[in-house]
């Protein structure tokens, strides 16, 4: 008995021999084998509401600074710049101030109707701040905007309850920042390319160009009053969207039925 379980030995260990009793690797977790792939995407395009209402006004904020402030002495450039830094910051401290306000409302209200109301404030928000011309309502739309984006932490905690098994987390969890670090990208081109557009996008909004119904001789009356109420106009339209099929209720699987061969009728 001892000379037959040494020779077993003996052949695993010979080259080209194949391990007995060895199990399989489990198949790797791909993007696409995750349970729950509807509710997944359509939370991580939830998620690009913060990136857009973020970043589309840094391209063109301190242009839009300077069309306000009526300062044309030295100190201007100055004024610019901490108005500049304050609008910036406005944003992620109401987002950091309200976060837990919108962790305790999850929980009291649920996680879908806590990620439309942050929706809709970012609609709201950003279609409002492009329309504003004094540093005071920048300032509030820009507060608002924070505030509607402070429920990231919801977003984090229905990534765990959808995808409730330990080994699909892993990638689970790294589509929410894929899906932020595109949005940074979109929302600071947009912000670019969309900014005056009388002058960026001529062949649409220029003296002769497609939307000037009008014939107005500058180019479209409301881009010329609101140079950059377009970038913003595009994030509160993209966002809509988003908050519109968020909103939209989702229907129940029917249970299917077995059929026995002793029940019929």
């Amino acid at each position: 008995m001892a000379n037959k379980e040494i020779r077993i030995e003996e052949e695993e260990l010979l080259p080209g021999s194949a391990p007995r009793n060895v199990p399989s690797k489990p198949p790797p977790v791909t993007l696409m084998s995750l349970p729950n792939k509807a509710q997944l995407f359509l939370l991580a395009l939830c998620r690009l509401s913060e990136p857009l209402s973020n970043t589309c006004l840094l391209p063109y904020i301190y242009y839009l600074i300077k069309s306000i402030i009526t300062t044309d002495n030295d100190s201007a450039p100055q004024e610019i710049s901490k108005l500049s830094g304050l609008l910036v910051a406005a944003f992620p401290l109401a987002q950091f101030a309200t976060s837990m306000i919108w962790g305790r409302v999850s929980d009291f209200y649920g996680r879908k109707p806590t990620i439309v109301l942050g929706l809709v404030l970012s609609v709201i928000a950003n279609a409002a701040f492009g329309f504003s011309r004094s540093i005071g309502a920048l300032m509030f739309w820009r507060i608002l905007a924070g505030i509607g984006n402070g429920n990231v932490g919801v977003m984090r905690t229905m990534t765990a309850e959808i995808v409730k098994e330990r080994k699909y987390q892993t990638r689970a969890f790294l589509i929410l920042p894929l899906v932020f670090n595109s949005g940074m990208v979109a929302g600071l081109a947009l912000g670019g390319c969309l900014a005056d557009p009388v002058v960026n996008l001529p062949f649409f909004f220029g003296p002769d160009g497609f939307f000037n119904m009008s014939g107005n001789a500058g180019g479209v009356a409301w881009a010329l009053k609101y140079p950059y109420a377009l970038p913003a106009l595009s994030n509160a339209f993209a966002l809509g969207l988003l908050q519109k099929i968020h909103e939209r209720p989702s229907r129940p699987r029917k249970p299917k039925q077995l059929r026995l061969h002793g029940n019929r009728p």
